[in-house]
């Protein structure tokens, strides 16, 4: 599947292994509340769909792994 591209009416015949959000930190002003609501949609999608958070480096997401991102955007 492309990046990106989900037909919305057949999305209960798809299924796949991942889904990867991501953000450009060039593109948003407020890098902090941007990743606060990406983090939210993240939370949201991983409990309808029973699935897990992983970060980039595909570690289980926690709260040591939030605070190094969080960091992160300050550095970027």
């Amino acid at each position: 599947t492309e990046p990106g591209e989900f037909d919305l009416n057949r999305m209960g015949d798809f299924s796949c292994k991942g889904l990867t959000l991501f953000m450009n930190l060039q593109q948003v002003s407020d890098r902090a509340e941007t990743f606060a609501l990406m983090l939210s949609a993240a939370e949201q999608l991983a409990e309808d769909l029973q699935g897990e958070l992983r970060s980039g480096n595909k570690e289980l997401w926690d709260d040591r792994v939030k605070q190094q991102y969080q960091a992160s955007l300050n550095k970027a």
